[in-house]
């Protein structure tokens, strides 16, 4: 048997052996720690709040700026089931803290990554790697 799964997926093992081992060690470090991976469907404005926080971390840490509205208006397409989406978020262990909210939008039978953003607190536990 060939080293590809069903339907010519590369399959966990080979997915892992080919990526950069920066990214395979984040990975590995993010299942070690415990973190909790959520991905949201609906309810997003229940999310907004802190995906705004989440956003302004990342803001202020890389010099850029956060426009609220255009991600309010974005939040309310999604709410509406104008836009479809989801949310992919990352939680510490104690699923107490968001470390990396995503923001991916569907468009037909392709996703895209719109906005990714990161807590300055435990974003050294490989978060963003385990929420793509």
């Amino acid at each position: 048997m060939n080293s590809e799964g069903r339907d010519g997926d590369l399959g966990q093992e080979n997915i892992l052996k080919n990526m950069h081992k920066k990214s395979r060690y984040d990975l590995k470090l993010a299942q070690k720690n415990n973190l909790k991976v959520d991905i949201v469907e609906n309810n997003f404005l229940n999310y907004f709040d802190e995906f705004i926080k989440v956003q302004k971390e990342t803001a202020k840490r890389n010099k850029n700026f956060v426009d609220e509205k255009y991600f309010k208006n974005i939040f309310d397409s999604l709410e509406s089931g104008e836009t479809k989406g989801f949310l992919v978020i990352v939680f510490n262990k104690s699923g107490s803290n968001i470390i990396t909210i995503n923001l991916i939008i569907l468009y037909g039978d392709t996703a895209y990554f719109a906005f990714g953003a990161s807590s300055e607190k435990d974003r050294n536990l490989g978060s963003n790697y385990i929420a793509n």
